[in-house]
């Protein structure tokens, strides 16, 4: 048999609109950080908190997950914003590997990333 791998199978030649990515040549922590999406910094998709602020679900920030800023060594948290389920997501530090010699850092979105979603709780 063979072995078929492909990243992107779940997609289906959707464009994922366009991006704004800082290219960290003033400031290198700020490598790969979205700046825009479709030209904006926020989206109208959650809803609103019940004192009429925006849901932080709303917020465009992060990376697209699949690159970072250099020079990160075990950083607690991560952020990536996936056009997949129109929002940011905070990803935790879980554990370290390696693979072949190469040195890896494992990131896993925490177990409540669902439970309390709406306008009381700004997400």
């Amino acid at each position: 048999g063979s072995l078929r791998f492909s990243f992107f199978s779940h997609k289906n030649m959707t464009d994922d609109g366009m991006f704004t990515i800082n290219t960290g040549i003033k400031d290198p922590s700020r490598t790969q950080m979205i700046e825009l999406w479709n030209g904006r910094t926020t989206l109208d998709v959650w809803n609103n908190r019940s004192s009429g602020l925006s849901s932080s679900c709303n917020k465009i920030h992060g990376t697209d997950g699949s690159g970072y800023p250099p020079f990160r060594t075990g950083v607690e948290r991560m952020t990536i914003f996936s056009t997949d389920i129109c929002r940011t997501v905070d990803i935790k530090l879980t554990g370290s590997s390696s693979y072949e010699g190469i040195p890896a850092l494992r990131y896993e979105i925490d177990n409540n990333f669902l439970h309390e979603i709406g306008p009381e709780y700004g997400n």
